[in-house]
Formats: structure tokens, C-alpha cells, sequence
């Protein structure tokens, strides 16, 4: 099940966003929320601006897996102090990198359907790693139609500075929450991802958490 909250007066005020009020709100998750250990989402924020934002929470066990994802706009002065704070801690990576380790990589979003990770007998499909001295840690595909952005990427998103704040490999949810690990890299059946992304360009900032 997956649930998204869309609100769409940022269409109104994204011509001339930096004339806008610049106004917060609290964020609020949806009662799906508690399928997930709070400790997987504590890097989110505790308020965000009323005037965009999109939060998907989705318990999928056959398309994909369950994940947390959060989308707003915000002024550059609060996103540069956020990879400021970010550098100081965790590496940067770049959405148009080589060498990423992509979950569920071969998604996008018209082929979900295809690949039922809960069917008797699953679509085949060999998980290749890039040619790489040295991956990344894990980062989701942002394989949803609202999220996607194009094909010129691995994670599809396009000119974006990703940031993986904590990742590991192992069972870290009760198993009958979590899909079957296949379409996984080696070494990943099961593992977690947690981290942001900055758009420094659209002032856009993603906050995600994938469990698979």
C-alpha cells in the first residue's frame, strides 16, 4: 500500500518562489508510518514549508520495497546549511555517478508490474554491478511516475547531490515485512539505506529511507 500527500499550491508560487512567505509547518506521517522502527526515518525533519510537499510512505512487499520518501522546496540558505552539516559527516555523491549501488535498479515507471518479487515463479534478472574500484553505498531507485525524472541516471534523478547518512546489510524489520531480496546486489538481499538529496538548482531536497 503506498500513500502520497501532494499539495499542490506550489504551482501558484513556484514562478516566483523566493517572493513567497517563507512559512513552516510541523511534518505529520501517516498512521502507515508505525509499519516502520522510528530510528529509520530520525534523520527526516521536524517541520518543512507549508508551501509544497510530497511524502510517500509505501509498504510494498512485490514491486519494490518499503520505503519513506519526503520531496520539498526550500530556500538555498537552508538547504546550503544542510550539505554543510552533511560534509561534515557522510561522503557526496552525485545522481549522474558510475559507480552507484542501486536498489532495485532495473525499475522504472511503467515496468513495476513485471517484476513481482512475491510471485511463485519470479521474473529472472541478473543485478550488474558497474566497473567500479569503489561503490557507493546503497541509494534507491526513485522509480515512481511522481518521482522519476529521466533516464540519465541510475536512480533516476538528474543533477542531484546525494548524501547516504547510514546504510547496512542484514535483517533489520520482523522478515514477514520485507520482500524476498531478489533484484538486490550481492551482498544486499536484505539492508537498509537512509539519507538526502539536494537539488541545488530547483532548491529541491529529498529525504528517504528504504528497508528491503
Amino acid at each position: 500500500m503506498q500513500i502520497i500527500h501532494n499539495f499542490s499550491c506550489f504551482v501558484l508560487c513556484s514562478i516566483a518562489f523566493f517572493s513567497c512567505e517563507r512559512k513552516y509547518k510541523n511534518l505529520e506521517f501517516p498512521e502507515e508510518i508505525d509499519y516502520f522502527k522510528p530510528e529509520l526515518y530520525s534523520h527526516f525533519p521536524k517541520r518543512i514549508p507549508t508551501l509544497y510537499s510530497q511524502l510517500v510512505v509505501s509498504q510494498d512487499l512485490s514491486g519494490a520495497h518499503p520505503h519513506i520518501w519526503l520531496l520539498y522546496y526550500d530556500v538555498s540558505e537552508r538547504l546550503d546549511s544542510i550539505q554543510h552539516n552533511l560534509l561534515r559527516n557522510t561522503s557526496r555523491f552525485h545522481s549522474n555517478d558510475s559507480c552507484l549501488l542501486v536498489i532495485d535498479q532495473h525499475l522504472n515507471p511503467t515496468n513495476k508490474v513485471k517484476f513481482d518479487k512475491m510471485a511463485r515463479v519470479p521474473r529472472k534478472y541478473k543485478y550488474r554491478l558497474p566497473n567500479c574500484n569503489k561503490l557507493s553505498p546503497p541509494i534507491p531507485k526513485f522509480y515512481s511516475e511522481n518521482w522519476y525524472q529521466n533516464d540519465n541516471s541510475k536512480i533516476g534523478l538528474d543533477g542531484w547531490n546525494l548524501y547516504v547518512i547510514e546504510s547496512d546489510s542484514g535483517i533489520f524489520m520482523n522478515e514477514d515485512k520485507l520482500p524476498n531480496g531478489l533484484y538486490t546486489p550481492p551482498n544486499w538481499k536484505h539492508g537498509y539505506s537512509k539519507g538526502i538529496a539536494v537539488n541545488e538548482k530547483d532548491n529541491a531536497i529529498i529525504y528517504w529511507a528504504d528497508i528491503w
